[in-house]
């Protein structure tokens, strides 16, 4: 890498070790993490992790150094992220801030153990991260290229970070892979996981909570937990200490949501006073839509009054966002229901409501053979007039009378017509078809067949 512009000829090497217990964010009792390193408007990133809570890298990240002088006064920042590649997206894992005064020479780096810092008070973050950064006038040092996937990712603007300003590929020109959605895809799935066919799609916090564990109480008192979210709270029914399992859902939809933290208390059920609790921060919570997998609840310990985790027990509980095309939305608890009586719930039911998916049913009539004709019309000197008619749901259309042909006898028939019908996803009705000889204005009846509309 050449020295460019005013910068100096002395290099930042940012050399990312590994990191250690870090905290599971992908819903399934891990996280995929990868480093963002920011010096001075330029920002790279590591590899990825797949599924590893103790991560090690051994990447060096090289930046320009505009003035070495001036190092003293600059920062370091160091965020290390989980990434999710169902949703294009990624979650907060910590962040390290270190000072331009620590950094060494070359030849006098040591590998330095840094704990991960919150990005806000309620975020959810535990574990460390080693590093080494120092100095360096080694031209040959090159800088620790992208994945492949990563950069696309990048690239096409969904992974949220910054591209590799040493690039030399123009974003705005770049080929991006693009798959639309196409409409028939979604035959190939249950219906109600086609968030995309939602007359409207309505947000919500979903919050599980399953159950607890190691709960200090004397006495036979019964345990309820509580979902707290701003100015509306959701209880859970009674369970008795020696069996601590809830398994309820509580939806609040996202538009009365009026404060950035869910709180969940375990207390007994005639006392106000909670002995224990938890909380997440909603800009940390994840989110989800069919037919991705259904988040795996967790074990959170539980804060008592005084702040301590060692003796409040824990609970188990899984948070994310999605819509009403969620499994779980039938059987949640909805903010919208706050107002009435907890024995009341069981007469609530939730409705998903889809928009349908309309498709063409193209039927060729070509021929009917072996018609038996019936005696009256047999004996007439006049040709029968046969016709068939094609009937779906309440649409029904008929061909035209069959035209004589010296060719064909009277059993053979021929129309080679074409009808359209509108059918609408799930294909549940039959085609039916029938045909009759009529003659003079007499229509009768003389065979039918019936086929699913979805006997493709």
């Amino acid at each position: 890498m050449s020295n460019t512009g005013n910068y100096s000829k002395e290099k930042l090497v940012v050399e990312v070790v590994a990191a250690h217990n870090l905290m599971p964010k992908d819903g399934e009792g891990s996280s995929s993490p990868f480093v963002e390193v920011e010096f001075e408007n330029q920002r790279l990133r590591t590899q990825v992790r797949y599924k590893d809570l103790n991560p090690i890298w051994n990447e060096k990240l090289v930046f320009h150094v505009k003035d070495v002088a001036d190092l003293l006064y600059r920062t370091v920042e160091i965020n290390v992220f989980n990434e999710r590649r169902s949703s294009n997206s990624r979650n907060f894992l910590g962040k390290v801030r270190v000072s331009g005064s620590s950094i060494a020479k070359e030849g006098e780096e040591i590998v330095q153990l840094y704990t991960l810092d919150k990005r806000s008070l309620f975020s959810h973050i535990r574990g460390e991260i080693s590093l080494k950064l120092y100095l360096s006038l080694k031209e040959d040092v090159l800088v620790s290229p992208f994945p492949e996937s990563l950069e696309a990712e990048e690239l096409a603007g969904g992974g949220g970070g910054g591209v590799n300003m040493h690039s030399n590929v123009s974003s705005e020109f770049s080929l991006k892979e693009t798959r639309p959605q196409l409409g028939g895809e979604s035959m190939q799935k249950d219906k109600t996981s086609s968030t995309y066919d939602l007359v409207e799609q309505m947000q919500y916090l979903y919050v599980r909570v399953v159950k607890a564990r190691e709960i200090s109480l004397f006495g036979g008192a019964e345990l309820v937990a509580e979902v707290k979210l701003g100015n509306y709270r959701g209880i859970t029914k009674r369970v008795s200490l020696s069996n601590v399992a809830w398994d309820q859902v509580f939806a609040f939809s996202k538009d009365s949501i009026q404060s950035s933290m869910a709180e969940i208390i375990v207390k007994e059920s005639n006392k106000d006073d909670f002995l224990g609790r938890v909380w997440f921060d909603l800009n940390e919570v994840p989110r989800r839509a069919p037919p991705d997998s259904q988040l795996a609840p967790q074990w959170y310990r539980l804060e008592d009054k005084k702040g301590e985790k060692a003796k409040a027990g824990e609970v188990m509980v899984s948070i994310w966002f999605g819509t009403q095309a969620d499994e779980a939305f039938t059987e949640a608890w909805h903010s919208k229901a706050a107002n009435v009586n907890f024995d009341g719930l069981c007469s609530i039911n939730s409705k998903v409501y889809l928009s349908p998916k309309l498709w063409y049913l193209r039927v060729s009539v070509i021929e009917a053979q072996d018609i038996v004709i019936g005696d009256k019309v047999s004996g007439m000197m006049r040709f029968p007039e046969l016709s068939a008619k094609a009937q779906v749901g309440n649409q029904v259309l008929r061909t035209r009378i069959a035209a004589a042909s010296a060719n064909r006898s009277l059993s053979n028939p021929y129309w080679n017509e074409e009808m359209v019908f509108v059918v609408a996803e799930p294909f549940e009705d039959y085609c039916w078809f029938g045909r009759g000889p009529g003659c003079a204005g007499e229509g009768r009846h003389c065979g039918e067949i019936s086929t699913s509309s979805d006997g493709h």
